[in-house]
């Protein structure tokens, strides 16, 4: 059943002429909403939110979620019988999207040392092919020691450096190592 409410997004005017000393109203099915909610799921919601570093309305669970106060168990409903809903977050949060962005920055400034330390700029990674660098790359990194994924279960460092030089794992580096490494 559609809710007779029609929604409103953060900032907007309506629900601002909210009649003075009148009490706030909420939906039930919010706090059903909320409910239904597993402590993951909140802890997660509550996470994107602070990766977004504003509040945003999940279309998915229809809820609200603060980043201070994480998932919000009621929405008010306006004298004007619209309720507040924040905007929604246009591209979704993971962890291994944090993570890539993450690696690159690290990268990029390890990079940029490298040139202040030594004056020299690293080449580009190889992606494809039978360089000297790719397969020393893959002999480097084929190697060693460490996991694939971390605790939480996403791309450990190394997965992700082997990822941005073209191997799917270590024993594809490896591989790719003996057969193309000169003798």
């Amino acid at each position: 059943m559609a809710s007779p409410f029609r929604n409103v997004k953060y900032g907007e005017s309506r629900g601002e002429g909210h009649k003075s000393g009148e009490r706030f109203r909420s939906d039930p099915a919010d706090r059903k909403a909320f409910e239904a909610l597993s402590q993951v799921q909140k802890d997660s919601l509550h996470n994107q939110a602070n990766l977004y570093g504003k509040p945003f309305f999940s279309p998915k669970y229809g809820v609200n979620v603060d980043p201070e106060d994480g998932v919000l168990s009621n929405r008010p409903i306006y004298s004007d019988n619209t309720k507040l809903t924040y905007d929604k977050i246009n591209k979704p949060f993971s962890p291994v999207n944090i993570k890539e962005e993450a690696y690159e920055k690290q990268n990029k400034k390890m990079r940029a040392d490298h040139k202040k330390d030594t004056g020299k700029t690293l080449g580009e990674r190889q992606t494809s092919g039978t360089g000297s660098r790719r397969v020393s790359f893959a002999c480097r990194f084929g190697g060693m020691a460490g996991d694939m994924t971390d605790d939480d279960g996403s791309p450990s460092k190394l997965a992700m450096a082997l990822k941005k030089w073209g191997f799917s794992s270590k024993g594809e580096a490896k591989a790719f190592c003996s057969k193309n490494k000169e003798s």
